[in-house]
């Protein structure tokens, strides 16, 4: 295994900074070893009623609305904590294997 790809929304209640001190040692071991774990940061989003606009939000602990500032509670990502690839070794060549 090359690397893992986690997606990793920002109120998903995880610090990303111990997640990736910690993958080193609960791999070990096992088939991910030496793998990368490589962490794509999902952005809170927002559908605000008041503007019928969907937006990222500035500060999370205000959950505002990017367009007019109205208070949102139509949560559309950001919490998000899911495995969305794996990159393997030894991938076949296609080229060679055409008959």
């Amino acid at each position: 295994m090359q690397a893992v790809h986690l997606q990793l929304g920002v109120l998903a209640g995880v610090e990303q900074a111990a997640l990736q001190f910690s993958y080193e040692i609960v791999t070990a071991g096992t088939p991910l070893e030496g793998s990368a774990l490589v962490i794509h940061d999902v952005p809170v989003r927002v559908y605000c009623p008041n503007c019928a606009q969907e937006g990222e939000v500035v500060n999370p602990a205000r959950m505002r609305c990017p367009t007019c500032e109205g208070l949102c509670s139509d949560l559309r990502s950001g919490k998000e904590l899911y495995l969305s690839a794996l990159d393997l070794f030894g991938e076949p060549d296609l080229e060679e294997t055409k008959v």
